[in-house]
């Protein structure tokens, strides 16, 4: 009976540590994405406001006047080009070979190992 609340305090204690850790982690997220939906004047105000109006103003001022998807556009080609380069420019086969790994895995021993490798090149 007592092994089985110890239990239970370890899973409350585990899951408590698992939320505050999770709080860290999404409530800057959180907190970035509603200030984006604030008007201007609201965005530095201090306190802060928890509730407005949304708005869509500061995206409309970020895609048309901002020139933002340019910025987009840019970073999407550079980032295709880059993959195709690597893609097209690899190597043909894999870095461990199927001879390599069989021919480890038959000389095990540190004494038989740099013989083997020697026959394989």
């Amino acid at each position: 009976m007592l092994q089985r609340e110890s239990s239970f305090a370890k899973e409350a204690l585990r899951y408590g540590l698992i939320v505050l850790v999770l709080g860290f982690i999404v409530f800057p997220i959180a907190w970035m994405i509603i200030t984006s939906f604030k008007p201007a004047d609201a965005v530095m105000v201090s306190p802060p406001r928890f509730l407005f109006t949304p708005t869509l103003e500061n995206y409309t001022h970020a895609i048309y006047d901002k020139n933002f998807l340019f910025y987009i556009k840019n970073t999407l080609f550079i980032s295709v080009a880059s993959t195709v380069i690597v893609v097209v420019t690899g190597r043909s086969r894999p870095i461990v070979s199927p001879v390599t790994m069989s021919a480890t895995a038959i000389c095990s021993s540190s004494s038989c190992r740099p013989r083997c490798f020697r026959r394989l090149r």
